[in-house]
């Protein structure tokens, strides 16, 4: 019986493993991340699309939204495309935004009031609400959306703005499931 060489065998496993990983990420790319890029970046409104992994290994899609798009319009189009691409594999998607201390602070005294309406559909509320917390913003442009399934929240200033999208169901469904309803 012949020696068999130890070392000729592992390289060689480790050549067809590489080849294999290397085919399967050539693979993903052509056929998934590479049309996903392209079918994201031609909605109108997007101005830019970077896809990466989030943390827990799914895919990321990160957007850049045109000057004067309104999120409420790009988003679900982004989601669409996304999902019809990536099925279960989409870890989520985040609209690149720059905010300003400003704009951070006018969000914080907000949040509350969106959130309680994302988990109540008490959207008249917070629409009053919202224009009493940031009425005396000077220089300040607010716009707050509510779709299906998020509530979307644009502040814009000179120079900065923030971008937040906020998902009603799941809100909806944690309130729910805390009283015990399994209806609606």
């Amino acid at each position: 019986m012949r020696q068999l060489k130890i070392p000729v065998i592992v390289a060689t496993f480790a050549a067809v493993v590489a080849l294999g990983v290397g085919l399967r990420q050539a693979y993903v790319a052509a056929r998934i991340l590479d049309p996903l890029s392209s079918d994201a970046a031609a909605l109108p409104g997007v101005a830019a699309v970077e896809i990466g992994t989030g943390r827990d290994g799914r895919v990321e899609v990160r957007a850049v939204l045109a000057r004067d798009a309104r999120v409420e319009e790009v988003y679900p189009g982004l989601e669409a495309v996304a999902k019809a691409r990536l099925g279960a594999r989409l870890g989520g998607i985040v609209i690149v935004d720059d905010p300003s201390p400003r704009l951070e602070a006018a969000y914080h005294r907000i949040h509350f009031t969106l959130y309680e309406a994302a988990a109540t559909g008490r959207f008249a509320a917070m629409a009053r609400e919202i224009d009493e917390a940031l009425r005396d913003e000077e220089g300040l442009e607010y716009r707050v959306a509510v779709g299906d399934e998020h509530l979307f929240v644009h502040l814009r200033e000179e120079g900065a703005e923030l971008v937040r999208v906020i998902p009603r169901i799941a809100l909806l469904e944690a309130a729910f499931a805390s009283k015990g309803w399994t209806e609606w």
